[in-house]
């Protein structure tokens, strides 16, 4: 799959989550063959726009005119999960790699719901999840113009460093659409004297990573992803 083109199709994130361009995207936009492969290294299906059913809408005061509402129809229903709360969610997650993934989509904190796209993708062998949660919650790492404050510099570099060591998981799990590299040539512009701190850090967060997959891979007898005596494990 050539997921460079896909993205230069339908914009940069298309190749990470197709839903982050859900409002531009057009009903059959990605391909049977582009969702397969989506679907091969993501837990949640990809669920394709199949229609949209537009009505006419009189426009309220002051506003005056016709205007049109519409719909969105997908071509399959909304995951059975969709709809749980999170509660019920953690009990399935122990053992199911979907319920895990929907509780980190649920919970606000970044850290706690890290801990669930880990064990989702620990569970099911795929890599999709850490990268969607990379761009969802991890997306902004760029220092430049409109980075005003301390706070708002201090964000970006904690981003960046998050999005380094999902990026180098994914990659490691065999995600051909990973690219630690980008992130690990722009560590010094983003941190400065302190750039190989940081990557000594993201080095052990890697790490621990990688033997909490393992780790949960055992409990549920399944095959080890990393091998001991890896580097990082």
């Amino acid at each position: 799959m050539d997921w460079k083109a896909v993205d230069e199709r339908h914009g940069r994130n298309a190749m990470i989550n197709p839903l982050w361009g859900f409002g531009e995207i057009e009903v059959g936009a990605f391909s049977d063959k582009e969702i397969a492969a989506y679907n091969k290294l993501h837990v949640i299906p990809f669920n394709p726009l199949a229609d949209e059913v537009c009505s006419p809408r009189l426009a309220k005061a002051p506003f005056i005119g016709v205007g049109e509402t519409c719909e969105r129809v997908l071509a399959h229903p909304e995951h059975s999960y969709s709809g749980l709360p999170v509660k019920e969610l953690k009990e399935l997650a122990y053992a199911d790699a979907a319920a895990a993934v929907f509780v980190g989509r649920k919970i606000q904190d970044d850290n706690e719901a890290t801990y669930w796209f880990v064990r989702g993708a620990a569970i099911s062998g795929k890599s999709g999840p850490l990268l969607w949660l990379a761009k969802d919650r991890f997306g902004d790492t760029q220092l430049n113009m409109w980075t005003k404050t301390p706070d708002d510099a201090k964000r970006i570099r904690t981003a960046f460093a998050k999005r380094l060591v999902l990026d180098r998981l994914a990659a490691e799990m065999g995600d051909p659409r990973a690219n630690p590299a980008k992130y690990l040539g722009e560590l010094d512009f983003t941190f400065g004297p302190g750039a190989k701190e940081v990557h000594k850090a993201t080095e052990i967060q890697l790490g621990l990573y990688k033997k909490e997959i393992n780790k949960v891979r055992q409990r549920l007898g399944l095959a080890q992803l990393f091998e001991e005596g890896d580097d990082n494990v």
